[in-house]
């Protein structure tokens, strides 16, 4: 019993070794620095407008609520209870 453990233990820890060492490999390759640094940018700024785009939405909605006939409080709620849509996604530079 002992040894059926120790095999078991010393093939766990030959699987994570073996393993980790070929993670440097699945690194996504790019161009050039000054692709990946252009991506990252327009990444972060798909982001920052998607989020402001996303606020004004939830204020429109909540003034509506706020302030309209039964019908247009009901809608409102309605429209916050709606999924986002799916932001714009763009590929990694190759």
């Amino acid at each position: 019993m002992k040894n059926t453990i120790k095999i078991a233990s010393i093939a766990v820890l030959v699987g994570l070794v073996s393993g980790c060492s070929t993670v440097g490999n699945m690194v996504p390759k790019f161009g050039n620095n000054k692709d990946y640094e252009a991506y990252a940018r327009a990444q972060v700024e798909i982001q920052k407008s998607k989020t402001a785009a996303e606020t004004a939405r939830y204020q429109a909605l909540a003034d509506v609520a706020k302030s309209g006939t039964e019908s247009a409080k009901a809608a409102a709620v309605m429209g916050l209870s709606q999924p986002a849509p799916q932001s714009t996604a763009i590929k990694p530079p190759q």
